[in-house]
């Protein structure tokens, strides 16, 4: 809450800090588990492809909720925004599937499923590479990495919602209203938890619905109608009109894939 109270700035000199952690924390645990990767765990039997994993994707890399608050820090242009969300975007990517990879080329596919059958996935995981590197202290290197992959995404998510609320209530950031948008950032989600300690993995359930809608799907459609409309605009990404459509047709069937997965 402290960081969030300080400011945008602030918040991004800690978190800097905390991403070198972050990078170290995960390239030690490649190195040590690297020479344990076999090629014969790509070549399990039974393999399909499945859409099932895109809407846990697009949870998982979701950034969208922090570009106003990047944007008001960058006080650039459209091209520079677009930069830095082309940029961070690829990075998690290029991380997250180097991270499958790994995970794949080291566990069996029965491994997998037992690991996905268990109650906490993450910590089966890290028990297992573990195990496979012969190497016990990866438990406490892991938790550092999870301590320090949850407080980064932590302050980038209280940091936007925080804007969000203020940008909505048209308050300003100074003094005792800056308090009162720290309250309605932190309480309200506190209080839920402390009543309802599972409503966050219930609610994970409809989360790619969420996503797909908030994210995808009113997104296009604000800007289809805003390129309909007379509203001026001095940057445009590429794509045109195709690309709009695109994304709201491939959204759109998330959200009904989704919707069919839960009912049946």
């Amino acid at each position: 809450m402290a960081i969030v109270y300080l400011g945008t700035r602030p918040a991004d000199l800690i978190n800097r800090i905390l991403m070198v952690g972050l990078v170290g924390t995960f390239f030690a645990i490649l190195f040590y588990t690297a020479p344990y990767i076999t090629l014969e765990s790509f070549s399990a039997p039974n393999q399909h492809f499945s859409l099932s994993p895109l809407p846990v994707l697009m949870t998982t890399l979701g950034f969208q909720m922090v570009i106003p608050t990047v944007r008001a820090y960058m006080a650039g242009t459209g091209e520079e925004l677009s930069k830095v969300i082309w940029i961070g975007s690829l990075i998690p990517l290029v991380v997250y599937s180097l991270w499958e990879l790994w995970i794949f080329g080291i566990f069996s596919a029965g491994n997998l499923h037992m690991i996905g059958a268990s109650k906490e996935p993450a910590a089966a995981i890290i028990q297992g590479l573990a195990s496979v590197a012969h190497f016990p202290e990866m438990v406490q290197i892991a938790a550092y990495f999870t301590i320090f992959l949850i407080v980064t995404s932590l302050i980038g998510v209280s940091l936007s919602l925080f804007d969000f609320i203020a940008d909505g209530l048209k308050m300003s950031k100074v003094g005792f209203k800056r308090v009162a948008l720290m309250a309605l950032t932190f309480l309200p989600p506190a209080f839920i938890l402390y009543l309802f300690p599972e409503s966050f993995v219930q609610a994970f359930r409809f989360a790619g619905i969420m996503v797909a809608g908030i994210f995808g799907v009113f997104p296009a459609l604000m800007v289809i109608k805003m390129r309909n409309g007379r509203f001026k605009q001095t940057y445009r990404t590429p794509g045109g009109g195709f690309m709009l459509y695109a994304t709201l047709f491939f959204f759109s069937g998330i959200i009904v894939s989704e919707v069919v997965r839960l009912c049946a």
